[in-house]
């Protein structure tokens, strides 16, 4: 699983970067894909998660995912994008 962030919305990104603070979007996309080249599950997007709820919420999906497909090994990257950190 690939975990990234949306983008915040426009008008407020540009407000942010005016003001120079710091401004994230605040759902999690979680991308996938088997190693097998098989077409993945559908994933969810999770909705108004925190940068300090992230690990624990991807963590909590990971654990779902090898729980509904015995045998499956779910490996996730967090983008720093996704823990808060805007990209430049």
């Amino acid at each position: 699983m690939r975990v990234t962030r949306t983008p915040p919305p426009a008008r407020q990104a540009e407000e942010a970067h005016e003001q120079r603070w710091r401004l994230i979007g605040p759902d999690l996309v979680i991308e996938g894909q088997w190693s097998n080249g098989e077409d993945p599950p559908s994933l969810p997007l999770l909705r108004g998660v925190s940068p300090g709820e992230t690990p624990l919420r991807v963590q909590s999906l990971a654990k779902e995912l090898e729980e509904r497909y015995p045998g499956a090994k779910v490996l996730a990257t967090v983008t720093a994008q996704a823990m808060g950190n805007p990209a430049t």
